[in-house]
């Protein structure tokens, strides 16, 4: 997460990015198999999961997240405790958010949307945790201290 609001930006878009390829590339697996089809299913997937997940993100989930965080531990004083619980509150929201995104435009609608819903978070779940905790974050914080050097970030706070 960011020091300034330039690096919150940019590392919202990171990981929107990561998760959206990510849990794309998951979905188009589970339904295709290992295909030559998921690719351009993948490039055509990704922009409208994309702008879903990132409005989402920084409209409501980042919001939610950070009023809960805050009643949960001070982060000044519990800084641990606010990270683990600012990203508990994200995860959790995103999945059960973009499974209903999911679910809605594979599903056929009708009686079936709601265990078509509950089979997709369970699998999205089981998922996006590891993906995110695992993969995607490690490499967006990387991606961030290249882009925004300390020294770099240091000198943008300053002036």
């Amino acid at each position: 997460m960011g020091k300034s609001p330039k690096e919150n930006l940019v590392f919202g878009i990171l990981m929107v990015t990561g998760m959206v390829i990510g849990m794309t590339l998951y979905n188009l697996v589970l339904h295709l198999g290992f295909r030559l089809q998921v690719l351009p299913r993948l490039a055509l997937g990704f922009w409208p999961g994309f702008a879903v997940a990132f409005v989402l993100e920084a409209l409501l989930v980042g919001r939610l997240a950070h009023w809960v965080a805050h009643r949960v531990a001070c982060p000044v004083e519990r800084p641990r405790r606010h990270l683990v619980t600012l990203k508990a509150v994200i995860m959790g929201t995103m999945v059960t958010l973009m499974s209903v995104y999911g679910a809605l435009l594979h599903g056929q609608g009708g009686s079936g949307f709601g265990s078509l819903y509950l089979s997709t978070l369970w699998k999205n779940a089981l998922a996006a945790v590891p993906l995110n905790l695992l993969v995607v974050t490690p490499l967006v914080l990387r991606t961030l201290q290249w882009i925004f050097p300390p020294a770099k970030a240091a000198q943008i706070l300053e002036g």
